[in-house]
């Protein structure tokens, strides 16, 4: 790798940076992973929050604003183990940049729109038994 042979030149420690590059490799999916499950499981909440055949945005979190500080509590927290030094060893999370968040969120934000469409979709129908 021409990394290493140029950290090896520098006289730095080639094999403890190249540790650390396979870190980051093999944290960096997981943190993404975790990151889209978590968030996927807020927005399925948000998103059933309104009621089955309720859309969320007339609603919002007027029922419930306890619901709101629970969502937003979990979501600082889940960034927190992203992006805080002593949280990252913890869990064994890798920072996480723009674009890479923003994947995330879109991701787990499709749990939120396909539930959204299906109130849609099913709003006018009789409810069965």
């Amino acid at each position: 790798d021409a990394r290493i042979e140029l950290l090896e030149a520098n006289g730095e420690n080639a094999d403890e940076d190249a540790l650390s590059i396979l870190e980051a490799a093999e944290r960096l999916p997981r943190t993404i992973a975790f990151t889209v499950l978590a968030l996927g499981q807020l927005f399925h909440v948000i998103a059933i929050h309104a009621g089955e055949k309720t859309l969320l945005f007339p609603v919002w979190f007027k029922k419930n604003m306890l619901m709101l500080w629970a969502v937003l509590a979990t979501a600082i927290l889940q960034f927190a183990v992203i992006y805080i030094p002593f949280l990252q060893g913890i869990f064994e999370t890798y920072p996480v940049g723009l674009n890479e968040m923003l994947v995330a969120i879109a991701l787990a934000s499709l749990m939120f729109w396909v539930i959204e469409g299906l109130k849609l979709v099913n709003r006018n129908k009789p409810v069965t038994a």
